[in-house]
């Protein structure tokens, strides 16, 4: 049985429990994703209205014929809710079945962590101006705006994070920078989810580059 890290120090400590009770839609992802190997972790994201919402974490189990789940949570998402239209600047969070382009931190990356990194400094930007750069995290050392979100100014939600492939054709205006991340002083965010940073750090810890984050409505 696949064991999801709260931290190393708490993985043994976890108690699973056989998935079974969720909706028709988490039926659905699960099973879309069951025999696909490379994925081996599933966040599903229930919205339940105004800003609330509630995380479930899937991983499969050893031999791949089923998923368990070995966390669920209160998160937060968008001060205007959901969407499947999303906007830039709208305050919603767009609903779909996103992969994860990389993680990052403003804390030094954990030392499990299988996903490209990115360990936030001052030069650190996610650009959600009209540019070449719209919705990309960059090092504006290396070139590119200083504009958009200072990541490092944004503690504690970015101390750690997973960056979604919302967008990921960069249509601009359609809304940018869609991440997994700490929650903050707020109960919403700007259009990302928000977690306990206990968890986000375990799922940063845990989770592969092929594995999903999945946000669906009630």
């Amino acid at each position: 049985m696949t064991k999801f890290s709260l931290t190393v120090a708490l993985a043994a400590i976890l108690t699973l429990f056989s998935c079974g009770n969720h909706d028709t839609a988490s039926d659905n992802v699960l099973d879309k994703y069951l025999d696909v190997d490379s994925v081996r972790h599933i966040a599903v994201v229930q919205c339940l209205g105004g800003s609330d919402a509630r995380v479930s974490i899937y991983a499969k189990d050893s031999d791949s014929v089923k998923w368990n789940i070995v966390r669920e949570s209160d998160a937060f998402i968008g001060r205007n809710g959901f969407t499947s239209d999303k906007k830039e600047g709208d305050g919603m969070t767009p609903l779909g079945d996103f992969g994860i382009l990389s993680a990052f931190g403003i804390f030094v990356k954990p030392q499990s962590c299988r996903i490209e990194y990115t360990h936030i400094d001052e030069n650190t930007y996610a650009v959600d101006s009209v540019c070449e750069f719209y919705n990309k995290i960059i090092d504006a050392s290396q070139g590119g705006p200083r504009q958009g979100e200072h990541m490092i100014e944004y503690a504690p939600e970015y101390n750690y994070g997973l960056a979604l492939d919302y967008n990921k054709e960069c249509v601009r205006g359609r809304g940018s920078n869609i991440f997994f991340h700490c929650k903050g002083a707020k109960p919403s965010t700007g259009g990302c989810v928000a977690v306990d940073e206990s968890l986000m750090k375990g799922i940063v810890s845990c989770f592969g580059p092929a594995d999903r984050v999945v946000i669906l409505p009630k």
